[in-house]
């Protein structure tokens, strides 16, 4: 049995942090509403691998709960500890990077693209880690033509990195740069 560190935070969210096949992995169980909540995974870094938002028919600690016993974990409760993404700000340069996320108080606020507001100088940002662009892509081919998804299976690296210069742009746009 693998251990897992398990805190909450003052607004009562949960964290859990384990050792996985692939490194590190912290999930973080925010409640966003009475019937709904936002699932977070992040790397060692704080960089988000995955987001998403599930229903709540029990409580989150349960939720918690299955989660543990279907990996297996042995749960060790710990201080929490914010979850915080190891860049600069594209403005200021400081490491006070919060997530947009944080702030919200319904789904609909929540952006697709991981987005950060700066602390020190309240500029907005995003970052976009490759597992989090392949996993949306995975869950939303529907979105992309035939040609494009063959592409992408044709060379996964130029078609995520062609992606990325599209959304670099997107935000280009609205004046919102991406974190290094």
């Amino acid at each position: 049995m693998r251990e897992a560190l398990l805190s909450e935070s003052p607004k009562h969210a949960l964290k859990l942090e384990y050792q996985s096949k692939s490194g590190s992995v912290t999930i973080l169980w925010e409640r966003l509403w009475s019937k709904g909540a936002l699932q977070t995974t992040f790397d060692s870094k704080g960089g988000i691998l995955d987001q998403k938002i599930i229903a709540l028919d029990k409580s989150l600690r349960e939720v918690v709960g299955s989660f543990v016993e279907g990996e297996s974990l042995s749960v060790k409760k710990t201080s929490y500890k914010e979850v915080r993404l190891s860049k600069n700000c594209p403005s200021c340069g400081s490491q006070n990077l919060i997530r947009y996320a944080e702030h919200a108080s319904n789904p609909k606020e929540i952006p697709v693209i991981p987005k950060y507001i700066c602390a020190d100088c309240s500029s907005e940002s995003y970052y976009l880690t490759d597992n989090y662009l392949k996993r949306l892509v995975d869950e939303h081919p529907y979105l992309f033509s035939e040609g494009e998804l063959n592409s992408r299976n044709e060379n996964n690296a130029a078609f995520t990195q062609e992606l990325k210069e599209y959304i670099t742009r997107v935000f280009a746009a609205k004046k919102i740069p991406t974190i290094k």
